[in-house]
């Protein structure tokens, strides 16, 4: 992930739904999978929101 610049709202691969516009953390959207346009519940400007899913997998030694 980059960094941000300065002023710049850190909203890639963020672990909760951000406004790229105000910065507010929406918690209360993180239920949506992924949506053209939804308003901030703070600041009221639109946003597109989408949600990526990382799969990983664990193995293990099985002892006969």
């Amino acid at each position: 992930m980059r960094k941000p610049t300065e002023g710049e709202i850190e909203h890639e691969d963020v672990e909760t739904v951000v406004c790229p516009w105000c910065g507010h953390e929406n918690s209360d959207l993180m239920r949506h999978q992924s949506i053209r346009s939804i308003p901030c519940v703070l600041c009221r400007r639109q946003f597109s929101l989408s949600r990526k899913t990382t799969i990983t997998y664990t193995t293990r030694k099985i002892e006969s």
